[in-house]
């Protein structure tokens, strides 16, 4: 890990248990009566949002009647647009202060909205400082998140996550639901219905039997070069798959690259994240 990441890593964990410690909460009293949640979950990455699903679907299996919002980063908050399970999604931009989205907005909405809970779903090792203070001030008559040593004071309902090298993304975060009235839960990820209508619709005018395969990610060392993604793509058109190559911003030149060298895939145009 790069000293950069382990003194930033080292730095939010000092400021959470500062907060923890200055603006500890009281805890213990039994949750009652839950009918309006909010679930916030910064994280931009497309994944962490789709496996936060579970858990948002297991809160309207326990609570039928209740509106569950949810507080996502602007770039993901698509993907759970018109979501059988969730009442509201609200986008966030840390970037911003004010305005539609701002860190002061959100903030006011949270305390306007008087949530009776609010579950602070952020990272189980390193969770969030601004998810963790967005929670502590909203107002909300319960609020739950990760009980980190230190940490766990800042919520009236801290859950201590078990994790290990074995455990599973939606199984951490269900883990939040352990003091929370109700037993059901559902492993199962989903989308909101706007994404998947708006696939079906791009999906009607690609090729039958098509494979698509993504290129680039988030962080330089976790991506391939060109020629292996040639490598994939052909082994793929062996097998009878019309290739299409996806990309995102800043990946088209990896994209053409990898074109160049398997001159049998199909370079996909480009597309927002729905």
């Amino acid at each position: 890990m790069l000293l950069i990441k382990k003194l930033e890593m080292l730095g939010r964990r000092f400021l959470l248990w500062l907060c923890g410690h200055l603006l500890s909460v009281h805890t213990g009293k039994t949750m009652e009566r839950l009918d309006h949640i909010a679930v916030v979950r910064l994280d931009p990455r497309v994944g962490n949002i789709i496996l936060l699903t579970p858990l948002l679907s297991s809160l309207k299996l326990r609570f039928p009647h209740a509106k569950v919002d949810v507080v996502a980063h602007h770039h993901s908050a698509a993907l759970l647009q018109d979501h059988t399970d969730i009442d509201a999604v609200i986008a966030f931009n840390k970037k911003k202060f004010f305005g539609p989205g701002g860190v002061f907005s959100v903030w006011a909405q949270l305390r306007k909205s008087r949530y009776d809970l609010i579950i602070d779903a952020s990272n189980p090792t390193f969770p969030s400082t601004t998810q963790a203070l967005l929670v502590r001030f909203s107002k909300a008559r319960y609020t739950t998140g990760v009980g980190l040593k230190g940490v766990g004071k800042i919520f009236t309902h801290p859950v201590i996550i078990e994790e290990d090298e074995t455990s599973h993304e939606i199984d951490l975060r269900l883990q939040l639901l352990s003091k929370i009235p109700g037993e059901v839960s559902t492993r199962s990820v989903s989308m909101g219905s706007a994404v998947l209508a708006h696939q079906e619709s791009a999906a009607s005018d690609m090729p039958k039997g098509y494979a698509l395969l993504n290129l680039g990610a988030r962080l330089k060392n976790k991506q391939l070069d060109a020629k292996t993604y040639a490598t994939i793509a052909k082994r793929m058109v062996e097998k009878g798959y019309p290739v299409v190559l996806t990309y995102g911003p800043g990946e088209l030149e990896l994209a053409q690259q990898t074109q160049a060298f398997c001159p049998d895939t199909h370079l996909a145009p480009p597309t927002s994240l729905q």
